[in-house]
């Protein structure tokens, strides 16, 4: 059995892990009488004063030697250092297990008529089970316009159940909202998520008015890998030509938080691990898999409302900023609306869970793109 000796950095790292996980643990345990909320708020500051404790230089992230034996597990995108935001993230996953958390709990349900778990792709793989979609419509009423919401992950993980506040929030707003699944990487590559993210929008094409929704006003949100990934429906034809439909059915594009939009700049200035993980070297696959390489005009592309956040960290990832400001240029120029949120006063996480709040920027600036929308004809004159 390991012993500690004098906190040298990876026994100090044992101690940490133990500490964190214990603390992780109590999110699910009360004491009689006691509320959630004292308990969420107890396990945040243990986490973060052991956080501190092991932040020996102050620098409001934890580096390689300061962690060595774990750093590569906590370090989710790969760019050389560990902030608060994914030790939480780890050790949420672990708290609530299979990427669930942020589901919509009973209560929120009671006014929604909620469909689990459909089918929209047929598979006999094992990583097939997860072409399925959730959908959360209005109990009343039929035509309503539909939001379908693709979540992040790193195109590695996630669920679709984790739509945070976005239910009951657009369905008390007359909207379905739509939370589509896809097979992740390693199981398949990149390219073929965003075949199933277009699947899944061919079947919510066909089949959302018997859901109460009207499949001339498709709207696409997406979260970090997500919003990479319906960028690239949305701009590269091909994905949904081969599911048998085209850029005019989509109203509009809704993409919360991504780097990914132009993978050769990206990848070519030394890429976070996650994104060589997914993209690989290949410069073919780079350029297929860039959104803005698409970007054309008379292609009918759907207008755009981008938003991104800092980042990660606590200070502001300038390289966010500049992805989104020259992807709307690109879409400009081929004459397609494009509009750009800056949720820089929050993070990476922030920008997605937040979603819903009221008073809430991003939030408002949704609200607003989708009900512009909603009286224009869609891009082919529908």
């Amino acid at each position: 059995m390991t012993r500690f000796r004098s906190f040298s950095s990876d026994r100090r790292w044992v101690y940490l892990t133990a500490t964190l996980v214990f603390a992780a643990g109590l999110a699910g345990w009360q004491r009689r009488g006691e509320s959630a909320e004292p308990s969420s708020r107890g396990r945040e500051q243990r986490l973060q004063e052991r956080f501190q404790q092991f932040d020996k230089n102050r620098d409001g992230v934890l580096q390689r030697e300061e962690i060595p034996r774990l750093f590569d597990r906590l370090d989710a995108n790969g760019d050389g250092q560990v902030t608060m935001e994914e030790v939480r993230a780890r050790f949420r996953r672990a708290e609530r297990g299979s990427g669930r958390r942020g589901a919509p709990s009973a209560e929120e349900l009671a006014n929604i008529k909620t469909t689990l778990d459909v089918p929209y792709a047929e598979g006999a793989g094992r990583s097939d089970r997860l072409l399925r979609l959730d959908i959360y419509a209005p109990k009343q009423g039929a035509g309503h316009p539909v939001v379908i919401y693709v979540h992040g992950g790193g195109w590695r993980v996630g669920d679709k159940r984790a739509v945070h506040r976005k239910v009951p929030f657009f369905p008390d707003r007359g909207y379905v909202f739509v939370s589509v699944n896809y097979r992740l990487v390693p199981q398949v590559d990149v390219a073929t998520e965003a075949q199933d993210v277009a699947n899944a929008i061919a079947w919510v094409h066909d089949h959302i008015p018997q859901y109460g929704g009207d499949p001339t006003r498709l709207f696409l949100m997406g979260h970090s890998a997500g919003a990479h990934l319906i960028a690239l429906v949305a701009t590269n034809d091909e994905f949904l030509k081969k599911a048998g439909k085209n850029l005019a059915i989509l109203r509009g594009v809704i993409p919360l938080d991504t780097q990914a939009y132009d993978l050769v700049a990206l990848m070519s200035n030394r890429p976070a691990r996650v994104y060589r993980t997914a993209f690989g070297d290949d410069r073919n696959t780079w350029e297929r898999l860039s959104p803005i390489h698409h970007v054309r005009a008379g292609k009918r592309i759907p207008p755009f409302l981008i938003c991104f956040s800092r980042g990660l960290g606590r200070t502001a990832n300038p390289r966010r900023k500049a992805s989104a400001e020259k992807f709307a240029r690109a879409l400009k120029a081929a004459g397609v609306q494009a509009d750009i949120v800056d949720a820089s006063d929050r993070n990476h996480g922030e920008i997605n869970q937040w979603l819903g709040r009221p008073d809430d920027k991003v939030t408002s600036a949704v609200m607003a793109f989708l009900e512009s929308l909603q009286e224009k004809p869609s891009a082919n004159g529908q």
